[in-house]
């Protein structure tokens, strides 16, 4: 059922007549203004939208850009702890050798070969490569994945529960 309009919110309007004259009708203001806001209201409201798209898409491109770098720092401080544990390893088996330790010797000299092979498998493969490859192993191997990172997290509570420990006494 159509509302009438109130007596106060009528506007005259004219109207050219046919013979030159003007003929003066009524409109109700509340019949056309809603429509002329809402249809303002729609165009903001888009145009918000799409600035709001577009300051994301600039805002995720940053965020992108921001952790494929932290990545490559990533990658570039573990492949110098590869080498930097792989040094040491052959330091360790030069001193042994001396010391007719060969058990000892030849599990540094694993050790180093080991490490080795880590730096130069960082050293060929970029950031997305290496997520590929830690996302097709973690598949393959999910078993010994999960039981990494329980006795990763284990660890890792027993380090952070030592050093409170050590804080307190």
């Amino acid at each position: 059922m159509e509302q009438q309009p109130r007596l106060d919110t009528l506007e005259p309007k004219h109207i050219p007549a046919g013979d030159g004259g003007h003929l003066t009708q009524v409109v109700s203001s509340q019949r056309t203004r809603p429509i002329d806001q809402s249809r303002s209201t729609t165009e903001t409201a888009k145009k918000l939208a799409r600035k709001a798209k577009e300051h994301s898409a600039g805002v995720t491109e940053k965020v992108k850009q921001g952790v494929k770098s932290q990545a490559d720092d990533l990658m570039n401080v573990s492949r110098d702890q590869a080498r930097g544990i792989s040094k040491a390893a052959r330091k360790a088996v030069d001193e042994l050798d001396g010391n007719d330790s060969n058990a000892g010797s030849s599990a540094f000299e694993w050790v180093s070969e080991k490490m080795d092979g880590v730096a130069d498998f960082i050293d060929a493969r970029d950031v997305d490569e290496l997520a590929e490859e830690a996302r097709h192993w973690i598949k393959k191997n999910p078993g010994l994945t999960l039981g990494g990172l329980a006795i990763a997290g284990f660890t890792a509570g027993r380090i952070l529960r030592s050093e409170s420990l050590d804080q307190t006494s």
